[in-house]
Formats: structure tokens, C-alpha cells, sequence
């Protein structure tokens, strides 16, 4: 199933939790799905207007969030159904990777080494710093999520990521020390 498609379920997911306001929606996605799914402001409010359009989901004005009152979005039982059937299906491993540093490192005999090196150092430097939001989202599901339904599924998804910033990272110090033996 294509990206956009699999985008309203991942709104689902989030809504078969909880109630959530857009912005709610964002900043969970920003928060726990950092590493498995992303969405923009601009893709959730459209999203959301579609799914309560299909009757997916429902949404009320918040009277005490002030001023600005806040759209609550909750999931339907018919969002609920919608959500469980895809569940269900298989999932579709089609999806591609881009990846702009292999991208160019595939290119990097035309390149000066000193530049090449550069950029797999910076790479080396990405990948630390989200092991470290890595853990902290962790810590965060370890404690803002123990005892919950979902805490130990959340944690199989970042151990999932945790083993493959470490192997990325593995592969790019290797990198670099190949790079400087050429």
C-alpha cells in the first residue's frame, strides 16, 4: 500500500489510543513515531478532515482550552473496523529507501576524500544524536507508558531502531576507516 494511504491509518493508530487535538497528533508523531513514521502539519489537518468526512473519526471543540478552542479528535467504531482491517492485511515491503548519503557515496571517486570523509563523519555524528532522542523516547515509554497496553509493542519497535542505529553506525565508522586506507 502506498505511503499516503498507510498515512491515514498511522492517524488511526494514534486516535485508537486517545482522543488528540492536530497538534496532539504532531506532537506524538514527533515525540514516539520520530522513528517510524513522520507527518506534517500540512498532510494531518487534510487527513483528519478527510477520515471525519469518511466517518472514520469525530471531532468537538474544546470549550476549556481557551480563546482558540482545540478540535478533539476521537476514532469512530467505524475507524476502529477501518484500522482492525488493515491491521489484518500484509504489509507491503515495496517501499524504497533514499538514502543521500550512499547517493553520493556512490559517486565519491569523483569526489575529493577529505569531502567524502566529511560528509560519512557527519553522517556518524546524525546517527549519535538520535541514539540519544532514541533513549529518551524510550525512557519515556518506560515510564509515561508502564503498565499500558501498548508499552511492550512500543518498546519492540525501538529496540528494532536501536539495533539498526547501531549497525548503521557500525557500518560507518568501517566506512571511514576504509575511506582512509584508500
Amino acid at each position: 500500500m502506498a505511503r499516503e494511504n498507510n498515512s491515514c491509518y498511522a492517524l488511526l493508530s494514534l486516535l485508537n489510543k486517545k482522543e488528540l487535538s492536530g497538534y496532539g497528533v504532531k506532537a506524538l508523531f514527533e515525540k514516539i513515531a520520530h522513528f517510524y513514521w513522520s507527518e506534517s502539519n500540512a498532510q494531518i489537518y487534510p487527513m483528519l478532515k478527510q477520515l471525519e468526512d469518511q466517518g472514520f473519526v469525530e471531532s468537538r471543540l474544546d470549550e476549556s482550552s481557551g480563546k482558540r478552542q482545540k478540535r478533539i479528535y476521537a476514532i469512530t467504531e467505524s475507524g476502529r473496523a477501518h484500522l482492525m482491517q488493515w491491521l489484518m492485511q500484509p504489509i507491503s515491503y515495496g517501499a524504497k529507501e533514499r538514502n543521500e548519503l550512499l547517493l553520493k557515496l556512490s559517486s565519491g571517486f569523483a569526489m575529493d576524500k577529505v569531502d567524502v570523509l566529511q560528509h560519512v563523519n557527519n553522517y556518524i555524528t546524525h546517527l549519535q544524536m538520535l541514539q540519544i532522542k532514541l533513549a529518551e523516547v524510550v525512557s519515556h515509554i518506560s515510564i509515561d507508558h508502564n503498565g499500558r497496553e501498548d508499552q511492550d509493542y512500543l518498546l519492540l519497535v525501538y529496540r528494532y531502531n536501536e539495533k539498526r542505529l547501531k549497525a548503521e553506525l557500525e557500518w560507518a565508522k568501517e566506512t571511514v576507516q576504509a575511506l582512509q586506507a584508500m
